[in-house]
């Protein structure tokens, strides 16, 4: 005659439950990491969009707010609208150096973050910056060349083809 043995039986049914429940708590570990990870990545993205567009809106209130002879002049250096493009420049930099510190994702969109910047400026303001005459970087200083230079560097690759 067999003889069961419901000690052991129920020694390995604790055995399996335990590995059971190792096993459902590292999925429910793995899935809850793989939703935070995608909810900081998302954060992440907000602030500097949410940057990015008050950064622009300064920028065109800026531009609002210069006299209107300077806004029809072609040779207006306007130094308060490169200060402000030099300054969002700087800003959604660091934001997308700080952020990459924490989400390696974050840094090869830079050139998307500063394309969607472009696109929310103005088209007075994109204008000026692609106008930038000669005329106006040769009679100034190195610092007002450098800034011009340096928001070209950061968006000639959205400038629009002109002419039709």
């Amino acid at each position: 005659m067999c003889s069961i043995d419901w000690e052991l039986i129920a020694r390995y049914c604790t055995i399996l439950t335990s590995v059971v429940a190792v096993w459902i708590s590292i999925r429910a570990l793995n899935r809850n990491t793989s939703f935070a990870s995608r909810n900081i990545r998302l954060t992440i993205q907000q602030s500097i969009f949410k940057m990015v567009m008050e950064k622009a809106k300064d920028c065109n209130a800026a531009w609002d707010k210069e006299p209107q002879f300077e806004k029809d002049s072609k040779n207006s250096p306007h130094f308060l609208i490169a200060t402000e493009l030099i300054i969002a420049i700087d800003v959604i930099e660091k934001a997308i150096n700080l952020f990459g510190k924490n989400d390696l994702s974050v840094a090869p969109e830079r050139v998307e973050y500063l394309g969607l910047y472009w696109k929310q400026l103005s088209p007075n303001v994109r204008g000026w910056v692609i106008n930038v005459t000669p005329v106006i970087q040769n009679d100034h200083n190195k610092v007002f060349t450098d800034q011009i230079s340096r928001i070209h560097d950061c968006f000639s690759a959205f400038f629009e083809p002109s002419g039709g």
